[in-house]
Order: C-alpha cells, then structure tokens, then sequence
C-alpha cells in the first residue's frame, strides 16, 4: 500500500478542525497527533491516561483523529501524524526499509475471542460453518486461521471465512444466525455472553498475537525523544491506573463505548490481565509479527526486531520511574 501525501488531505483537515477546537489559550502544551485505526478496548490504558491527565501533565495537548493505518504511517513520514496506535503496520512498513518503528506497547495481548453460537457444542460441528471476521485479509483473518487450525479445522476445506468490516457487524451477523462464529474484541465478545453465545476459546491463549502498540518516525526518536518519552511514561501510568482504578476504568468503558454499567464492568472483570504489562512485546509476539510481516512481502530473507523496533526510549523511561 503506499504511503502518499495526497491520501493525507481529508485527515489533515480534521486535525486542524481538532487542534482548533482544543487549542491551550496559555499556548504551554504542544499539540500532538496520535492517529487511532479505531477506538477499541484495547486501546484502554491509552484512554484512562488521556482521562487522567497524564499527557496534559507532561505538556501534551493529545489530538485522536480516526486514521486507516496506511495513511497514518503516510502522515508519520510526513510530519502531519506523531503517533499511531496501529503499531502492527508501522513495524510491517519499517520491514520494507519505511523509516518508522514500533516503540511501545499499551496491553500485554489483544483481547479476541473466539465466540460460537450456543447451537455449537464441540470444533467438529463448525465444520461446513461460515465464521465472520472483519476482514480475511487482516490480522484477525489470519488469526481466526490459526484457532481454526488449533480446534484441528481448514479454513478452505472445513469453514468459510467471511468479512464483516468491523466487529459490531461481525456480532450482528451472529445475532442473526448467518454465521456460526466469530472472532470478537471487547465489548462485543461480552456482549455476546450475554447474549447467550459462549466463547469457544481466548485468542491469546493459544496465538501470540500482537498487543496494541505506538508507532512513529524514526526522525521523532531522533529529534524529539523527550517528547516519545513524555507519551511512553504517560502511557506506562495509564496502564498503572488500569489496573488499580476499577472504577475510573468502568467510567471511561461507560462513555467511549456506550455501555451501560453492567456491561462495562464485566468488560472490566473480563479484560483487565490484558493489561498487567511493562509495555514490551514477548518474543513470541515479535517472531508472530515478523512471520506475518515475511508473508506480506513474500520474502523468506531474515528479519531481526532490530530492524522495525526501538524499546530503547520506553528502557529508558523504566529505568527513571522506578
């Protein structure tokens, strides 16, 4: 996909409609862009900090266009993007030599589940089934392969995959009874418990996929690294207040999401180990993303972390906290 200037221009215009709407009168913060592909539960310690006022207290006035990853990594080469949260194709573009990288990571694993409905009782009774996921294409196409092949199923030969486009549909379309699974991040997948559907299995417990993490330009690290440790050290208590403020968490859960109290707090009960982490990928988790970065370029040559990643500023950010 390339990453040009043009593809900004619409996103440039709401960042400037954003940044006009909350600029500080006394001028002492700088704005920043932090691109979101979607606002998702697992961006949650993202959202309780922003919620908090971490980012307003290291001098951040935080700006969250909606952007699909592709143009988000297009707005990090050219300066119009600081920040995205599809980490994932940041270190997929520095794979192909785009000067960007993976900086830190907001949850220890993304929360899917793989949710059936309740007419399914074992694996074997999905086959010739149709399970729904938001793209085939994407990641979670590629993960919903892998647990069908864990419950010892083809995705060709036993299930039809098809695609939803986003995860609200994907549970409609489960609701409605024209598929018999589907992969689902929160809340949907707590939603569809109670509902009545039951989960089959959680995504990380048998796939390493990767969590929800920052990507940026490598020119950012290079000239600004006191401001990535600014959004990284934010980002860390964020996760901090996750886990020890339940009721904050449910709060943010209630507003950005629309759910109401009970809702939330299952959401909150279910999810909340998603985000006992220090904000650094497992090994399992890099040698996933490398795999699925290798299959996306065709290529079989070696791909090191090194070559898409730079943890040294989040180390850094660990050392001074402690």
């Amino acid at each position: 996909m390339p990453y040009t200037k043009p593809a900004l221009l619409s996103v440039i215009l709401l960042i400037l409609l954003c940044g006009a709407a909350s600029q500080n009168p006394a001028g002492a913060q700088t704005r920043v862009i932090v691109a979101l592909p979607s606002v998702s539960v697992n961006q949650t310690a993202f959202h309780v900090a922003r919620d908090a006022g971490f980012y307003r207290d290291e001098g951040l006035d935080i700006i969250t266009p909606t952007v699909r990853p592709n143009i988000a990594i297009a707005g990090l080469l050219n300066g119009e993007i600081d920040y995205t949260l599809a980490g994932d194709s940041a270190a997929f573009a520095a794979m192909n030599g785009v000067p960007v990288r993976h900086i830190g990571c907001i949850n220890r694993y993304q929360a899917f589940q793989f949710i059936v409905s309740p007419k399914i009782e074992s694996p074997a009774q999905l086959r010739g089934k149709t399970v729904a996921v938001t793209s085939v294409a994407s990641t979670t196409g590629v993960v919903t392969q892998l647990v069908l092949r864990h419950l010892g199923l083809g995705a060709d030969s036993d299930v039809q995959l098809i695609s939803a486009e986003t995860t609200s549909n994907a549970l409609l379309t489960l609701q409605a009874d024209r598929v018999a699974a589907a992969l689902l991040s929160p809340p949907f997948d707590v939603q569809a418990q109670q509902l009545g559907f039951r989960s089959l299995l959680t995504i990380g417990d048998i796939v390493p996929m990767p969590p929800t993490c920052f990507g940026t330009s490598s020119k950012k690290l290079a000239d600004q690294p006191d401001q990535v440790k600014a959004i990284l050290r934010a980002s860390l208590k964020g996760l901090r207040l996750v886990l020890d403020d339940r009721e904050r968490t449910v709060s943010v859960f209630e507003r950005m999401f629309k759910l109401n109290r009970s809702l939330a707090e299952s959401v909150y009960k279910t999810h909340r180990g998603a985000f006992d982490t220090n904000g650094l990928p497992n090994p399992k988790q890099l040698e996933f993303l490398i795999n699925q970065g290798k299959a996306r370029a065709k290529t079989a040559r070696e791909i090191k972390a090194g070559d898409f990643a730079d943890y040294t500023l989040l180390q850094e950010v660990h050392r001074e906290m402690k």
